[in-house]
């Protein structure tokens, strides 16, 4: 019967849908290796082959965020401490394998040959806190949330400007909700001119639009410009309406439901927490 070694090193190369993972001896040969599924279950079942081959197994990967997240807490949850082989000193150890061909099986492999040669330059994957992980969800779901109002937004304005462009010019969508609670109802010159600008901005008042006169005034002004209509007007001004409601929808949204237990986060960690480009927690 085959001795087991007294210590493996197993290296990952992360994948979006699939990983890599090579398990080589205190020789650097290769004992086991597989295409691992992103899944829980086939996690689990490379984690008991892998851990079948030696009594301690040391575990490295490339990458520590996104992708791999289900894979470090896999191993956190049976007391694993993988360490992490950061880019710039993989890319440098991996010249050394250069006419070898690219391949994540490769990777993996020399992940593993990284680990096991120059372990002190590697780096362990610290648990981070829940609290941390948390923020990082909350400030990735938010920023998608904003990143998609942005891009409704553009699209309701170039719809609105085919139609009406000068009240385009006459409202910062972004920043007010009244304009988009206008747009809701009202979206070409003649709708609002029929309107006029007492009843408009009883329409606007009652809906809970703050200086809805002010509002209701630059409207009718703006319709008052402009009497040609466009040959487009009534499906764009449809359009642009189902927008304006989905807008006022999502920024609603970002304080009620599920969202608004995160703002009692202790301000100590939300002004310390980053993301990628700077952005902090809103």
């Amino acid at each position: 019967m085959t001795q087991r070694p007294p210590q493996v090193w197993a290296g990952i190369d992360v994948g979006k849908g699939h990983h890599w993972i090579t398990v080589v001896d205190g020789d650097g040969g290769p004992l086991w290796n597989r295409k691992v599924i992103n899944s829980e279950s086939d996690i689990l079942a490379a984690f008991g082959e892998a851990m079948g081959t030696s009594d301690h197994v040391t575990w490295a990967l490339d990458l520590i965020d996104g992708p791999a997240s289900l894979l470090l807490g896999v191993l956190a949850n049976h007391g694993q401490k993988p360490r992490y082989v950061t880019g710039s000193k993989f890319a440098a150890f991996k010249k050394s394998f250069s006419g070898q061909g690219k391949s994540d099986l490769k990777d993996s492999y020399i992940i593993a040959e990284f680990t096991r040669c120059l372990r002190r330059q590697t780096v362990p994957v610290p648990a981070p806190p829940r609290l941390t992980k948390e923020l990082t969800l909350i400030l990735a779901h938010r920023n998608g949330l904003s990143a998609e109002r942005t891009r409704t937004i553009n699209r309701m304005r170039a719809l609105l400007t085919s139609i009406f462009p000068e009240l385009e010019r006459s409202f910062d969508f972004a920043q007010s909700a009244g304009p988009l609670v206008l747009l809701s109802g009202y979206q070409t010159p003649a709708a609002i001119r029929r309107m006029g600008e007492s009843r408009l901005t009883a329409w606007l008042a009652k809906r809970g639009v703050r200086k809805a006169a002010t509002l209701a005034e630059k409207a009718v002004t703006a319709a008052k410009a402009q009497e040609s209509a466009a040959s487009e007007e009534d499906l764009a001004a449809e359009l642009v309406a189902e927008l304006a409601q989905k807008i006022t929808e999502s920024s609603r949204g970002r304080t009620s439901g599920g969202d608004r237990r995160h703002l009692t986060v202790p301000v100590r960690w939300a002004t310390r927490c980053r993301v990628r480009g700077g952005a902090r927690l809103p």
